[in-house]
């Protein structure tokens, strides 16, 4: 019971944007996922239990034929626990719906499971699930409803007042003095760069001049280490980072890069922002290892009018995280160059919906949790 309860604790250590992604997951992302299993044993090794709960945990996702992860043990090599724990967690998960599946019908988790018998699961496990699963069932329509126990842990308690007016033994830092607000100081010095980006914009007299222009005045303001713009081959579907500025810049230009794939690919293929992610579910194998000390990266796709041109991609060792103001700023620049790249290679809405009947019948490349 301890054991299935914290079966999936090592997902702390995976990063947000693989738990949450509204699809299937890369190869990429799909090896940062195992990797839970064994954050999963480190963690409970140094809580002293006074029953084997780590190799429920490790070996979870261990296979019947020796197939699975993280260790590749065969058989009754496998913990008889972890066993029942893999054909109880899959009969669960698919039972509900996902963010890249619906949910599965009853008949169709027991064919499911039955399946996987003698390759994925131990064929006496699956045996004596699938005869008791009625009396399991019964079980949990008796326990629906009933309150989630706490085991002792209460709301988080919040600070008195008392406790609010206490100062730090080394004094309050004193607030900084303007004769304006910090707000509007930073509006001011965004609008001036929005300005100044705008002309640098409309001189431009071809894509690459665009591209190179919207890069250099970026710098100002929002800070990077690398930039990539990604843009899609019209008539293809295909998209490939058109111009890249920064460090190793050279080497990140021309990377085609595929629906879907990493944080870039995925805020294409759903029109979406993903900021303050981990940049090596994106760099491609060589780029991250150059740039290990990367510490956040932010991607704004390039829409207008509902067209979707590609992607602005930013990667920061200096950052922790990009803020508001660095997003707001980075949405007001990536506005302006979709703008700019609809008036120099406007794409007609037949042609756009064309390209999208394209992209959904291309072959899926990636894996699945």
């Amino acid at each position: 019971k301890a054991g299935a309860l914290l079966h999936d604790i090592g997902k702390i250590a995976v990063p947000d944007y693989i738990l949450n992604k509204p699809g299937r997951l890369t190869a990429a992302e799909f090896e940062k996922m195992k990797y839970h299993t064994i954050a999963g044993a480190q963690i409970l090794s140094r809580v002293e239990f006074p029953y084997p709960v780590v190799p429920v945990v490790r070996h979870h996702h261990e296979r019947w034929d020796g197939g699975g992860y993280p260790d590749g043990l065969k058989g009754e090599e496998i913990p008889l626990t972890a066993r029942i724990l893999s054909v109880v967690d899959c009969f669960d998960a698919v039972r509900e719906d996902r963010q890249y599946r619906c949910k599965m019908s009853r008949e169709e988790a027991i064919g499911l499971i039955l399946r996987g018998s003698g390759t994925q699961y131990d064929p006496r496990v699956v045996g004596t699930f699938i005869a008791h699963l009625p009396e399991f069932e019964e079980a949990i329509r008796a326990h629906r409803g009933a309150p989630i126990p706490t085991f002792g842990i209460e709301p988080a308690e919040q600070l008195s007042e008392a406790a609010r007016r206490v100062p730090p033994a080394t004094g309050l830092a004193e607030d900084s003095v303007s004769d304006q607000p910090i707000e509007e100081t930073l509006v001011r010095d965004e609008t001036r760069s929005l300005v100044r980006l705008a002309r640098s914009l409309l001189a431009a007299g071809s894509q690459s001049a665009l591209l190179s222009a919207f890069t250099d005045k970026l710098h100002s303001m929002v800070p990077f280490d690398l930039c990539g713009i990604t843009l899609v081959v019209p008539g293809t579907g295909n998209t490939v980072v058109a111009h890249a500025a920064g460090r190793y810049a050279e080497l990140f230009k021309g990377r085609h890069i595929g629906l879907g794939q990493g944080v870039t690919g995925w805020a294409i293929a759903n029109h979406k922002v993903f900021c303050n992610v981990d940049p090596r579910l994106d760099l491609p194998l060589p780029i991250a290892g150059l740039l290990s000390d990367c510490r956040t990266m932010a991607v704004f796709p390039i829409i207008e009018d509902g067209l979707v041109y590609g992607a602005v991609s930013l990667y920061s060792s200096a950052l922790a995280e990009y803020t508001d103001e660095h997003q707001r700023a980075l949405g007001e620049a990536v506005a302006m160059i979709a703008s700019a790249l609809r008036a120099l290679s406007p794409l007609t809405r037949p042609e756009f919906e064309s390209r999208q009947a394209d992209d959904d019948r291309r072959p899926e490349t990636v894996m699945i949790a």
